[in-house]
């Protein structure tokens, strides 16, 4: 029997299922995509934020029931169009290595073959699965909501 993910029905502001990457674990943030921008305001809102010492970059961010310090950035400096990162303090990092295992055990894989210089094919190629991260962003208390939507069960037993 085939179980197929349905949509979730409880999301209250406008949402973005972020593919799991990288970024999340190694930077502790994600370059959010313009056509996010442009449907949260984040433009509006942010379009002076170049460090995140700027006190009206502060955000939010909930995940598991749990509230984090964010940040959202522009980088304007050699770009046609200014590119806004969502940044979050280290600890939610965690949480996304704890709940995103396999996302987290290929990155790990990559470092590792990076490092030996092993591989020039994409590891996502190799180890085809995907992981999504559901983004959603309530402009008027300038608060990032993150929801686990899909996971992949992990296959390394120790591992986790």
């Amino acid at each position: 029997m085939i179980l197929v993910k349905l949509e979730r029905s409880d999301v209250d502001y406008p949402l973005w299922r972020k593919k799991v990457d990288s970024s999340l674990f190694r930077q502790n943030g994600t370059t959010i995509p313009h056509w996010a921008c442009r449907m949260w305001g984040i433009e509006k809102d942010f379009s002076n934020c170049a460090s995140r010492n700027r006190p009206e970059s502060s955000v939010k961010v909930e995940f598991k029931g749990k509230q984090y310090k964010g940040w959202v950035t522009i980088a304007k400096e050699g770009r046609k169009t200014p590119a806004y990162r969502l940044w979050y303090a280290p600890s939610l990092s965690y949480e996304l290595k704890d709940v995103f295992v396999m996302s987290f055990a290929r990155d790990i894989e990559d470092r590792l073959r990076k490092s030996n210089d092993l591989t020039k094919e994409s590891i996502e190629n190799e180890i085809p699965f995907w992981e999504f991260l559901d983004i959603e962003y309530q402009r008027d208390e300038k608060q990032f909501y993150f929801q686990a939507y899909y996971t992949q069960k992990p296959v390394f037993s120790e591992f986790v």
